[in-house]
């Protein structure tokens, strides 16, 4: 592959977004947060005043520092105009959750991921409860190096399953048959879902968890949330308190 790349008369510039979304260095935490959510960003590259790149600036970056500065528990301004909604997690949460069982193959998980833009699954257990998370590094880590380059286009380009073939699908039947419960990680880090929106938020920065199931009183699956849920919810209330 890299063979043909070096090959290749296809230059950087012929295959990069343009033009770039940048934030000045000077720029406020809210407004590096609005432009992340409003364009779906992982990373943000910092400019000087001249247009020089200074850095580059990550979703966890952002995090980190509204966790720090131990952002207040302001109600998150998610249910429009007019309303005024409750302080919880549950309010910027995802409800559509992927999930699988312990016993499902790990064909199913494969499907499941490549299918979606989750980029991973819940393992719940027969009562609805987490038990274990699988995302798409994992799967990835279970494959040889030139199955892991074929899943990866598979994940990003969302080609079905069948449509692979010769010797990354070969490598991926190897593993066909492990179980869900053998590759998930565990324990998973988990919220409740009337936890305040200034706690979860602390859980993210601190363990560096990307994404986390939230639970209801019994324990069982309710949600998920991730760093992009977190930055709408830091963002709604920093917009407003008038940050």
């Amino acid at each position: 592959m890299l063979a043909r790349l070096h090959r290749s008369s296809t230059k950087v510039r012929d295959v990069m977004k343009a033009p770039a979304v940048t934030v000045l260095a000077d720029a406020s935490i809210a407004e590096a947060a609005r432009l992340m959510v409003t364009h779906g960003l992982k990373r943000l590259p910092v400019i000087e005043g001249g247009g020089k790149l200074a850095g580059v600036i990550g979703r966890l970056d952002l995090l980190k520092t509204m966790a720090s500065v131990h952002l207040p528990h302001e109600p998150i301004a998610t249910h429009g105009p007019g309303t005024e909604p409750p302080h919880q997690i549950a309010d910027v949460m995802s409800r559509d959750v992927l999930t699988v069982g312990v016993d499902n193959g790990l064909d199913e998980v494969i499907d499941l991921v490549v299918g979606s833009a989750a980029k991973g699954v819940v393992v719940v257990d027969d009562r609805h409860r987490p038990v274990g998370i699988i995302t798409d590094t994992d799967l990835v880590q279970r494959l040889s190096p030139d199955a892991s380059a074929s899943f990866i286009e598979l994940v990003r380009s969302k080609i079905p399953l069948e449509a692979i073939g010769g010797e990354a699908r070969r490598h991926l039947a190897k593993i066909r048959g492990t179980h869900a419960g053998e590759i998930m990680t565990k324990p998973v880090t988990m919220v409740r879902e009337d936890t305040p929106f200034a706690d979860a938020l602390t859980v993210s920065a601190e363990k560096h968890v990307k994404r986390f199931p939230v639970v209801d009183g019994e324990g069982r699956l309710v949600g998920i949330v991730g760093r992009m849920e977190l930055l709408r919810g830091f963002l709604a209330a920093a917009e407003r308190s008038g940050s």
